[in-house]
């Protein structure tokens, strides 16, 4: 199902923060929200995942209506890790198990259990299920954050600056789960993103904001000398290495 984002309106305080954001996201697709710190990145996830309610516009995922859902369906569509997660002392296979709220009754069932466990074989986690998650390294602790949201079954992924704090092995590795289960699942996945590099190397298209507005939204073509002036304020080239595209910033823009 496709993911659609008409209009979508925000404001902090009579302050507009988003204005009249559109754009679309094909199933199987990464989808890298690119721009600078106060652009909206962050408060568009949110206000696509229904955490904050825009003052306009509309949320689709197909045919539905996100603003007609239950919170409890909203949460069975869509899997959110936001920027920064509370390292509770609980274990690693609880943590995941956290996923499957959206449709337990009083306990866990057999099916809950199996997915749990299913998630952490394809994240390459299973030796870790006993573990507590406050005792984990940083690119372990993110990795269990991403199963929690895959345990939910989404058909949306939505992930805020996933490699943030992680080393470069952490960043490319959790980046290559994202991509693989996204094309293995069908998500529709965005990421906020600061990495421009990470982004180009890992995501299938581009939404670049700034102030609250789109400034440029497609694939990898959009991504230019010009447009990272634009968008970041700083010069920079645009060359391919071993076939992938590369921005390499020269100086502040002056």
């Amino acid at each position: 199902m496709r993911l659609k984002i008409e209009g979508i309106e925000f404001s902090y305080n009579s302050v507009p923060v988003l204005r009249g954001v559109s754009f679309e996201v094909e199933p199987g697709q990464v989808v890298s929200i690119l721009g600078t710190n106060g652009a909206g990145k962050t408060t568009l996830l949110r206000t696509i995942n229904r955490v904050l309610r825009p003052c306009r516009g509309k949320v689709y995922l197909g045919q539905q209506d996100l603003e007609r859902m239950s919170r409890r369906e909203v949460a069975r569509r869509m899997g959110y890790v936001p920027q920064f997660s509370p390292r509770a002392p609980v274990r690693v296979f609880e943590a995941v198990l956290l996923g499957r709220r959206p449709y337990m009754g009083w306990a866990p069932s057999h099916m809950d259990i199996q997915i749990a466990e299913e998630v952490l074989d394809l994240l390459d986690l299973a030796h870790l299920a006993m573990r507590r998650i406050d005792e984990l390294s940083g690119g372990e602790f993110q990795k269990v954050i991403l199963a929690r949201a895959l345990a939910q079954q989404p058909r949306v992924l939505l992930m805020d600056e996933p490699t943030s704090n992680l080393d470069l092995k952490n960043q490319l590795e959790v980046m290559e789960i994202i991509r693989k289960a996204t094309l293995s699942r069908e998500l529709n996945t965005l990421v906020v993103m600061h990495d421009v590099n990470l982004a180009l190397r890992f995501s299938h298209r581009f939404v670049l904001l700034k102030n609250g507005l789109i400034a440029g939204a497609g694939g990898e073509e959009i991504l230019t000398p010009q447009t990272i002036r634009e968008i970041y304020g700083v010069e920079a080239r645009v060359e391919k290495i071993d076939g992938v595209k590369v921005v390499i910033p020269l100086r502040p823009e002056p």
